[in-house]
């Protein structure tokens, strides 16, 4: 999971293919098995975005992407090996999601107040 959140945010605003998605996330596992691991973990992804608000993992015509409302915005950040979305919560006035993946670069997503 971390590391599907961590390619998709590397990639924003564009989507990846749902081919290149399998490959990436399970280079050992044949088309079916791999595909359905892609369901599996696009459903799970889903659930845990519902918590971050302003923040939507998109499919259209087979590839992947995030959707982000306009006061929501990815920063790369030093680590390549994290990513963290930040949205508003209860006590701090922001909750967090963070995770980690082993490529790419490393997104944070940081909402932005409204003007």
């Amino acid at each position: 999971m971390r590391r599907y959140l961590g390619l998709l945010a590397a990639v924003y605003p564009r989507a990846l293919a749902r081919d290149h998605l399998t490959d990436m996330l399970w280079p050992q596992s044949d088309g079916d098995r791999a595909i359905n691991n892609l369901y599996a973990a696009t459903s799970d992804l889903r659930c845990i975005l519902r918590g971050v608000a302003g923040v939507r993992l998109m499919c259209s015509e087979g590839a992947y992407g995030l959707s982000l409302q306009g006061n929501v915005g990815i920063m790369t950040v030093g680590s390549k090996d994290h990513s963290v979305a930040h949205a508003p919560g209860s006590m701090s006035g922001a909750s967090t999601l963070s995770t980690s993946y082993d490529g790419g670069a490393a997104a944070e997503f940081s909402r932005r107040p409204m003007m």
